[in-house]
């Protein structure tokens, strides 16, 4: 196509956002959209949160999960108890627990799968744990803790 403009592709940036009792209100974490591919691959290792004895390859597998992560993460305003900030990289990510990262991851995907579904608005109406959802208007899903923990969360 010489000779031709081109055409940019602007990739989304999610601020993901948290229910104000939410243990992680207050967090500022920003992260790009997940390509379809990474998407479909995140999508498959769901599975993951209702394993009680993870083995070798699944452990291998949330590894993946956190590097990719860490990949689209963009910035957060995450620090340590010292006050030192934890920085946005892999490195960062996994020195966070589980309980603080998944949620983020959970959180980013949802964000990108309501961007894809845009055109569903029935779909993107209220999660358990959060606000009412327009990606395109800058907001962005809360949380469904009770599908990723199984406990329930107060509306």
């Amino acid at each position: 196509m010489s000779g031709k403009s081109k055409f940019i592709i602007k990739r989304k940036v999610f601020a993901l956002h948290f229910a104000d009792d939410h243990e992680l209100a207050g967090a500022e974490v920003k992260c790009r959209a997940l390509p379809m591919a990474e998407f479909v691959k995140v999508a498959g290792l769901a599975r993951l949160q209702d394993i009680a004895s993870p083995d070798a390859e699944d452990i291998e597998e949330v590894i993946g999960l956190l590097d990719l992560f860490a990949e689209y993460l963009v910035e957060w305003n995450l620090a340590e108890d010292d006050g030192s900030d934890v920085p946005a990289t892999a490195e960062g990510v996994k020195s966070l627990g589980l309980d603080v990262v998944m949620p983020m991851i959970a959180e980013w995907f949802t964000a990108s799968s309501i961007h894809m579904n845009k055109d569903a608005p029935a779909r993107v109406q209220r999660t358990k744990a959060g606000e009412v959802i327009d990606p395109d208007a800058g907001l962005i899903a809360s949380l469904d803790m009770e599908a990723l923990t199984g406990e329930a969360v107060p509306a």
